[in-house]
């Protein structure tokens, strides 16, 4: 069982490079710069070993990974 500090050492580990990887996607994004092609974004070695209750929107990342390595067109 975790205790408040235990989950503040996890998120401190991940969080901050997880943040700047998912910003640095968006403005990407933003900028017409991104490039749909079939390996993973960067952010997934993150959420790979990341446990689901530390990362609650853990399966909205892997989605945007699938999208991102399918296309567009990806199905959900």
């Amino acid at each position: 069982a975790y205790d408040d500090e235990d989950i503040t050492d996890d998120f401190t580990a991940f969080i901050q490079p997880l943040e700047s990887s998912v910003q640095n996607l968006r403005q990407q994004l933003v900028d017409g710069a991104h490039e749909f092609v079939d390996r993973d974004l960067a952010f997934m070695s993150i959420v790979n070993i990341v446990p689901l209750h530390l990362l609650p929107f853990k399966d909205l990342l892997s989605f945007l990974n699938r999208v991102h390595r399918e296309g567009l067109g990806a199905n959900t």
